[in-house]
């Protein structure tokens, strides 16, 4: 029997005022400077990225997996194009501390992610043998081969 997510009133509600809250606090970092409010995107965005990969694998649904990862691949090119010069922030009376700043904590939170993603993608290649059209380990390898351009770019920045 196949099974299907079914929204009531009060998740629809849940899900459509998620949605607005996630573009409203994106847009609440056009306030600060030093380039943070990239930061400040990237890192709502991030976290919206995580929790609904979360329902999606909660509620076993591939679909939205799927749209987790283009979201994240978006999210990269986001981070690279807009992102890359984010200034460094003085921190205890510092200018530079390697691999402790704002800029550096989404960096290695987009790793993070992108190393996740492709590690789940890869349990999931036993369960998805039925569907020989695009293999789970071609989604796990390019994956991998984009988190390993973020760690490229986090080590250019802060090195």
């Amino acid at each position: 029997m196949e099974k299907t997510i079914f929204l009531t009133s009060n998740s629809r509600y849940l899900v459509l005022g998620g949605l607005c809250l996630a573009i409203v606090s994106s847009n609440s970092g056009m306030v600060l400077n030093y380039g943070l409010e990239y930061v400040v995107n990237s890192g709502v965005w991030l976290l919206i990225l995580i929790a609904v990969y979360w329902i999606g694998i909660r509620f076993k649904n591939q679909l939205v997996a799927l749209g987790c990862y283009l979201g994240l691949f978006l999210l990269c090119c986001y981070w690279f194009v807009y992102a890359w010069d984010v200034e460094w922030v003085s921190i205890f009376g510092l200018k530079y501390i390697p691999f402790f700043n704002a800029g550096a904590l989404i960096w290695i939170g987009l790793v993070f992610t992108g190393f996740y993603f492709s590690r789940k993608e890869e349990l999931l290649i036993d369960t998805n043998e039925e569907n020989p059209h695009f293999s789970s380990k071609s989604l796990s390898v390019l994956l991998g081969l984009m988190s390993h351009v973020i760690v490229g770019g986090l080590l250019t920045v802060q090195i």
